[in-house]
Formats: structure tokens, C-alpha cells, sequence
């Protein structure tokens, strides 16, 4: 796979899809963090700045919300692609495609992962898992 951030440039198509002929401009030094769903229909950006971007890669109209702190968020796509889960000074849970919250609570986190099967999302926070 080929990223070439801030550019056009097109990466090898995976099975059953089409090329990416367009990536959205990431060359904002704002953004700590990026993640794929599953189904490699969207690419979640999470800046300093407070914000949580949802990019349709095969074209159509971006989304964003504000989160928690902005601080470093970390980013998980549940197994399904439906669900978004955002760490950052708060855990929050998002709708996909909408980027409506879901849920919200207050929490520190360093790290954030679906299990494969949808149902747990494991968080980390200084090495321990909550």
C-alpha cells in the first residue's frame, strides 16, 4: 500500500475495489493520528486542534466533530465499521458515517481497541487496561 500524504498519488487496489485516486490533504502537523475502517470506506483524523475528521475515500462530503482535549486522541473503527471509538481526556463512541455522538465519558486513555468480535472495546491507560 502505498500513502503519500498531501498528494494524489494512488496505491495498488485491494481486492474486489476500484483505486483511490484522491487522498485528503494530511500535511496539517495538527494531526496525531489517523485509522482506516475496516472496509476501507472512510479514514478518521484525529488533530490537536480538538477536532475528529471522518473522510469518504471514495469521495462525497466530509464530516467533523469536536472532542474532549485534543490532546494526542487515539482512534479505533469497530470490526463493523459502524462505530468509531475516540480516546482523548474522554472515551467517546461515534456513529459512522453520521459522526453523531453515541456515548461519552470522561476518561483517560493512551490507547483504544475493538475486539475482533465488535462487542468489547479494550482501553489502556499508563500500561494498565481498564
Amino acid at each position: 500500500m502505498e500513502i503519500a500524504v498531501g498528494s494524489t498519488r494512488q496505491r495498488p487496489p485491494r481486492p474486489g475495489e476500484g483505486t483511490l485516486d484522491f487522498l485528503p490533504d494530511t500535511t496539517d502537523p495538527t494531526i496525531g493520528q489517523l485509522a482506516f475502517s475496516p472496509d476501507g470506506q472512510w479514514l478518521a483524523m484525529a488533530s490537536f486542534q480538538r477536532r475528529v475528521r471522518l473522510v469518504p475515500l471514495a469521495g462525497g462530503k466530509e464530516k467533523s466533530a469536536t472532542v474532549s482535549t485534543g490532546s494526542g486522541a487515539r482512534l479505533a473503527f469497530s470490526p463493523d465499521g459502524s462505530t468509531l471509538a475516540v480516546a482523548d481526556g474522554a472515551l467517546t463512541l461515534f456513529d459512522v458515517p453520521t459522526l453523531k455522538k453515541r456515548w461519552s465519558e470522561k476518561a483517560f486513555a493512551s490507547m483504544v481497541e475493538f475486539r475482533d468480535d465488535g462487542e468489547r472495546l479494550l482501553v489502556g491507560s499508563g500500561g494498565f487496561r481498564l
